[in-house]
């Protein structure tokens, strides 16, 4: 067991190795909750069940199940990746066959009290009733990462009944991208790599720095062929290897694999004011997004929403989402302008009337001092800034699949105007004039 406390809050993000013993295998993996007893309260559970992977967990409005589909099979590795981001939570084995559901609750954060149980809990009167699964996982757990906490046995409180996993040279150190593992004698592996894989244990070139992409770009091994990749430059750098220097920027033009991410000046916390014109086709994709910190749920977002623009937030008491009356897909220019004043918001699109929305009663100001994407939230790369970026199925339940394919330009947030080339990060940035696009 390990202390994990509210750490967990808006943000469950759990990374487990495991290694079942036997088939059909039912036990607890991750554990963790409010009280330490069989009473309802907030819970997080990561287990098997019957050799399927779950996740089951309540944020005080009621218990939410995510069964992973595929049936695990005695004596293989598994890597399950276990994602909550308020509201929603994504499952994975692998990297595939993901598995989405959303709480569609009022209550959005997880209070956690008790210690982060892995492998099972001390009794089952320490676990809610509404858990349902009270036994202890039986077989290998090799690593458990809660966030961005590696859990170790080292740092560990508490325990009992845990011995070595006897692990052979190619389970300690696997082949990566099909990679074909050999055993060299009782304590070596060596790895046989497909070509453009690399090292010891067949990275690609991004992951074992074998490329040349300067320092202020970013290295992208292609999804689609990893032994593939591309230099993917920021805004202010341009060229095949990123060595150039980028253009100046008097519009943001994007085609739904790009983002640009800027400090957020919030004036006042009780008034959101955005501004900006745009000219797409796309009838669904992320415009800006304002993510949530850690310890709390204020937020806003825009986007394109079945053709309308939509403007959603969290002042603390729940969303709220707004759209227009009037489409914006249709590749003409439209001027968007989003009012907050408290807890009332109001969208006005070519400068016709109005709609208008009232969040529900409690806080008035959005209190979030974190950077502001706009045009989308990835790149489909990794990481951009030294904080991990949302990935599209992570954010608002995975309701946008990709940024925006068009352009933005006269961008201003709070009455000021947005500096374009003052992004701090970013990628696949266009530099093209903003056009009607029919």
């Amino acid at each position: 067991q390990v202390n994990m406390r509210e750490t967990v809050l808006t943000d469950t993000n759990v990374t487990v190795r495991f290694r079942p013993t036997s088939a059909m295998v039912t036990g607890i993996l991750v554990y963790m909750a409010q009280y330490n007893t069989t009473v309802a309260g907030d819970f997080f559970l990561v287990a098997l069940e019957k050799s399927r992977l779950v996740l089951r967990y309540n944020l005080g409005a009621g218990a939410v199940t995510v069964r992973h589909g595929t049936v695990l099979s005695a004596g293989v590795w598994y890597t399950a990746r276990i994602t909550r981001q308020r509201l929603t939570a994504t499952v994975a084995i692998d990297g595939i066959a993901a598995s989405v559901s959303g709480a569609a609750r009022a209550l959005s954060s997880l209070n956690v009290l008790t210690p982060t149980f892995v492998g099972g809990v001390p009794s089952s009167s320490a676990i809610t009733y509404l858990a349902s699964i009270t036994s202890s996982f039986s077989g290998c757990i090799q690593s458990v990462q809660v966030n961005a906490i590696v859990l170790t046995y080292s740092t560990a409180t508490n325990g009992r009944s845990i011995s070595e996993c006897q692990l052979t040279p190619c389970e300690l150190t696997p082949c990566h991208n099909g990679g074909t593992c050999r055993e060299v004698n009782s304590t070596l592996a060596a790895c046989s790599c497909l070509p453009g894989f690399h090292g010891a244990t067949c990275l690609d070139a991004c992951s074992a720095n074998v490329h040349n992409c300067t320092t202020s770009s970013r290295c992208c091994a292609l999804p689609s062929n990893r032994a593939v990749f591309e230099c993917v430059c920021s805004p202010t750098s341009s060229g095949q290897t990123c060595s150039a220097a980028g253009p100046s920027y008097t519009s943001l033009t994007f085609g739904g694999d790009g983002f640009a991410e800027y400090e957020h000046r919030i004036v006042t916390s009780v008034e959101t004011h955005i501004a900006f014109n745009i000219t797409t086709l796309s009838s669904n994709s992320l415009i800006m997004y304002l993510p949530p910190l850690s310890m709390r749920s204020d937020y806003y977002h825009v986007g394109i929403y079945n053709g309308f623009i939509e403007f959603g937030f969290d002042l603390g008491t729940g969303s709220n989402t707004l759209s227009s009356s009037v489409r914006v897909d249709d590749g003409q220019f439209h001027s968007v302008q989003i009012v907050r004043n408290l807890r009332t918001a109001s969208l006005i699109i070519d400068n016709r009337p109005a709609t208008t929305i009232m969040s529900q009663s409690g806080s008035t100001g959005l209190n979030n001092a974190n950077t502001l994407l706009v045009g989308g939230v990835n790149s489909g790369c990794e990481v951009y800034t030294n904080a991990a970026l949302p990935s599209y199925s992570s954010v608002l339940g995975g309701r946008f699949s990709k940024g925006l394919v068009g352009c933005l330009h006269s961008i201003s947030i709070s009455n000021l105007p947005l500096q374009l080339n003052a992004a701090r990060s970013g990628a696949r940035v266009r530099q093209t004039a903003c056009a009607p696009l029919r």
